[in-house]
């Protein structure tokens, strides 16, 4: 049976608490959010049975670990940082488990192109300067606002490894492009910013391929 997993809605959650707590305005302990979703949607059964989906909440788990420093680049980064490592997983997943050779092809690129990025972006945070953004709050805002338009944006679960790499990639990668757009929109780092547009460019057309593939493989 198919069930309904809320992930854009979770992103959003995550990036809203931090939002609060960086302006000190929580009222209650945030670290209880990813477990409260678990519990509240059955995700913690079905990931004992569904590895993508499994890899998806260790993601927004880790996601929820970043707090901000006030500091717009680096917040962008160990955000899109961690972002970028559970593709990285996902991918390995479909490698492992998957069986449909485009999709395999697909998840190597998504690796080899992800991994260079993460590259990049931990060496621009062991370097960069960490000076808080007079622009943090409304940064921290527009990121919130960015994964919000995506909470109506569910995902069936079809436990088909193939089928639910791609439909959950679908709304990973719709993220990483929100994320760099709200990015460009409050950033000035050259690097960043040229990073974001290339984030903006490749993931856009891996998501209209993605629901290429989904729409062929409907069963």
């Amino acid at each position: 049976m198919k069930t309904t997993f809320l992930l854009a809605g979770l992103t959003w959650v995550v990036l809203a608490c931090n939002t609060n707590s960086n302006n000190g305005t929580a009222t209650n302990d945030t670290s209880d959010h990813a477990t409260h979703h678990e519990a509240g949607t059955g995700t913690k059964d079905q990931n004992q049975v569904n590895p993508v989906t499994a890899t998806m909440t260790k993601m927004m788990h880790e996601m929820h670990g970043s707090k901000p420093t006030g500091n717009n680049d680096i917040d962008f980064a160990a955000m899109m940082l961690e972002h970028h490592k559970g593709a990285v997983e996902m991918s390995k997943v479909q490698l492992d488990k998957g069986n449909n050779a485009e999709l395999k092809t697909f998840a190597e690129k998504v690796i080899a192109d992800q991994n260079k990025e993460i590259g990049f972006m931990q060496d621009f945070m062991s370097k960069a300067p960490k000076a808080t953004s007079p622009n943090s709050a409304a940064f921290q805002k527009a990121l919130s606002q960015s994964m919000s338009a995506m909470m109506a944006a569910n995902t069936t679960i079809y436990n088909d490894i193939d089928r639910d790499y791609a439909a959950q990639m679908v709304p990973h990668h719709q993220s990483a492009v929100d994320m760099a757009k709200a990015y460009l929109e409050y950033g000035k780092e050259t690097s960043l910013t040229t990073l974001c547009q290339n984030i903006i460019n490749s993931q856009t057309k891996e998501i209209n391929w993605l629901k290429g593939w989904l729409d062929k493989n409907q069963k």
